[in-house]
């Protein structure tokens, strides 16, 4: 769910890549990334180039950046892979959804599921809420993150795992569609597992690992 790096340098995605590379060559194309803010933190054309080509790289070279937002579907479960990372300079950590992000995102959920068990994963970088429901101040907040709660709230998302906030915590909507944030695994040794039997409901639990 994003922050591969600290400020979106390709000697640093070189680096993350391949710390990576065990987890990735265990579970092969089941490996998602989503790219975080620090990822894209500034206008520098050789760091959106790397974050473009770690993308691809990562994400078993299937897809670019620009085709974000985009679904990757199995037969019970359908990933849906959300944008927000822009540079908005050293001050500000937040992101942003245009309206044709949220468009096309609407678009993909609006689609039909394969089957009435499919569970719909979101993942994105930025959580929508805090993890009492609160907007984030707007230093820190994904602009159209309303577009995401609209989409859990009335069911066509049914939980969203994120990042961005380094300790984690689970929201619970009314409909029990929830926002995951494991929270950091660099900082607070933080991450999440999600269980799902098809035809069930979903569980999570929070795990931690020694940082250092």
């Amino acid at each position: 769910c994003g922050d591969l790096s600290c400020i979106g340098s390709p000697e640093e995605f070189a680096l993350a890549c391949d710390w990576l590379r065990p987890i990735r060559e265990a579970v092969a194309d089941r490996f998602i990334f989503v790219p975080g803010n620090h990822d894209a933190y500034v206008h520098d054309p050789a760091g959106k180039q790397a974050l473009a080509k770690i993308f691809h790289e990562l994400n078993s070279r299937r897809w670019q950046l620009s085709d974000l937002p985009l679904a990757m579907s199995s037969k019970d479960a359908q990933l849906i892979m959300i944008p927000g990372a822009v540079p908005v300079g050293m001050l500000r950590s937040s992101g942003r959804l245009s309206p044709d992000d949220c468009t096309r995102l609407t678009a993909i959920l609006n689609e039909p599921r394969n089957a009435s068990n499919t569970i719909r994963i979101g993942i994105a970088h930025f959580p929508p809420c805090r993890a009492d429901g609160r907007p984030f101040q707007t230093r820190r907040a994904l602009d159209g993150a309303d577009a995401i709660l609209a989409q859990l709230a009335t069911g066509r998302l049914d939980v969203l795992l994120c990042g961005h906030v380094h300790e984690p915590f689970a929201y619970e909507l009314p409909n029990r569609a929830t926002v995951l944030c494991a929270g950091s695994l660099t900082l607070t040794g933080s991450f999440v597992v999600l269980d799902y039997e098809p035809g069930q409901h979903w569980s999570w639990q929070f795990h931690h690992v020694d940082a250092d």
